[in-house]
């Protein structure tokens, strides 16, 4: 990283405003958060990153570095993000339960987060290893322990690769991970590596072809030459000057190109994507064409219709049309534009129900809303509940799950049928801490 940006990321992690009440300590980890409503999930948080971090150690073969987590309640994006400067720190989005799969078939999806970014932490410190001496004087400056920062493709592809290997879920060993890595070797749409590293590369998978290909190939990388290579490799590149790249360290300490190691994987992939897809070949029938974002399709109560979240933001809505064997959608059309959801389900044959994220005063939370087919009488029926999960019920009532700092979930109902004002009420609630994941009828 140049020395200018370095000067920018300290001065701008600086210029944040102190917003934590309490605090949290264990050996290597010090957690701030907000109230004491969090003490027990601020806990179970310095608890999974000592864990997390003693793995790392062993790893990398480095002393653990100490590390800052801010606990940001007031959104329901769940994320999470580990600038080096000033201090290795992790800001930490992830209270509730989401509509989307995190974890990947892990028990915890705390821990494989953990596992995640402290894996930068760690790696954006190893600016030396126990065979350099130390490393110099340390005076305590600040950036001063900050490694030089490696192309995206390695930055994001060896957190994603550790929280695989480390966890029992995680993305690079995720079904769905294999098959778009196979897919792309077989139709020979595979990114080069430049490409690999680029944040707003275009074509699908997008924002996530850093970490899907990146984990991949981090993977074989390491099978093929073992992880002690990549600790070699990254201390060459600490040491190498600002205008030497990561390929020349790599050129330099293992004797090989990474265009042509990343070729030979893709040659790898596309061997076993022809042994796996021609074996059962199943071409599927392309009914979008709305880009590369096409989630929570939702078929009408009388299977006439289909809804969907589309891209550019919207809510698409099309006519089903079965003649013999074939499906098909015909006069698809954005029925309510600038809309993002999460899931939809229909209330009826005319009506929409939706989660969706919604910015206010408090926050980015997750509220529930609903819309006529029509794109008319628009509504949002809760403000910053943490809703999510609308379901239908035969009835003709809307249940959602409810989420409350820090308490349980709660399972609410609205039933416009019955009730002309559209109350909502409480039908269950769960103990102190337990949070509903789904609903199904």
């Amino acid at each position: 990283m140049p020395s200018y940006l370095r000067y920018f990321v300290c001065l701008y992690f600086l210029s944040i405003p102190a917003f934590a009440t309490r605090e949290i300590s264990t050996d290597n980890i010090r957690v701030l958060y907000e109230s004491a409503e969090l003490d027990d999930y601020a806990q179970r948080v310095a608890n999974e990153a000592e864990r997390a971090l003693a793995i790392l150690s062993e790893l990398f073969e480095t002393d653990p570095p100490r590390v800052t987590l801010r606990i940001e309640s007031g959104t329901d994006v769940f994320n999470a993000f580990a600038p080096p400067l000033p201090r290795p720190t992790v800001a930490l989005r992830a209270l509730f339960p989401t509509e989307s799969d995190i974890g990947f078939g892990a028990r915890d999806d705390l821990y494989l987060l953990m596992l995640h970014e402290l894996t930068h932490s760690v790696q954006l410190t190893y600016d030396d290893g126990p065979e350099d001496s130390g490393g110099g004087l340390r005076l305590g400056l600040v950036g001063e322990g900050t490694a030089r920062v490696p192309p995206s493709w390695f930055l994001e592809g060896i957190a994603t690769w550790v929280e695989s290997e480390y966890s029992e879920g995680g993305r690079n060993d995720d079904a769905r991970t294999r098959g778009l890595l196979l897919r792309a070797a077989y139709d020979d749409t595979f990114p080069s590596l430049t490409d690999a590293s680029l944040i707003n590369y275009a074509p699908f998978p997008a924002g996530l072809t850093r970490y899907l290909f990146g984990s991949g190939f981090v993977d074989y990388l390491v099978d093929t030459h073992g992880f002690e290579t990549i600790l070699r490799v990254l201390r060459r590149y600490n040491v190498n000057g600002f205008f030497a790249t990561f390929s020349d360290a790599w050129q330099r300490e293992v004797g090989t190109s990474l265009d042509d190691e990343w070729r030979t994987w893709q040659a790898r992939l596309r061997a076993e994507a022809e042994t796996v897809l021609e074996a059962g070949r199943v071409i599927p029938n392309l009914t979008t064409q709305s880009a590369w974002y096409t989630r929570s399709p939702a078929p009408s109560p009388d299977g006439t219709q289909l809804a969907w979240a589309a891209w550019p933001p919207g809510i698409a809505l099309a006519d089903v049309v079965v003649e013999g064997d074939e499906v098909r959608l015909e006069n698809p059309r954005i029925i309510h534009p600038g809309s993002s959801p999460n899931s939809l389900t229909w209330l009826d044959d005319d009506t929409l129900a939706y989660s969706q994220l919604a910015s206010g005063q408090a926050g980015d939370f997750s509220d529930i809303f609903v819309v006529d087919t029509d794109g008319s009488n628009a509504r949002q029926l809760t403000e910053a509940a943490r809703a999510r999960l609308p379901k239908a019920t035969p009835a003709g009532c809307l249940l959602f799950i409810h989420n409350v700092e820090p308490g349980g979930s709660s399972l609410r109902q609205w039933c416009p049928l019955e009730d002309a004002d559209g109350t909502i009420t409480t039908l269950w609630q769960a103990s102190n801490g337990e949070q509903l994941l789904n609903l199904a009828f």
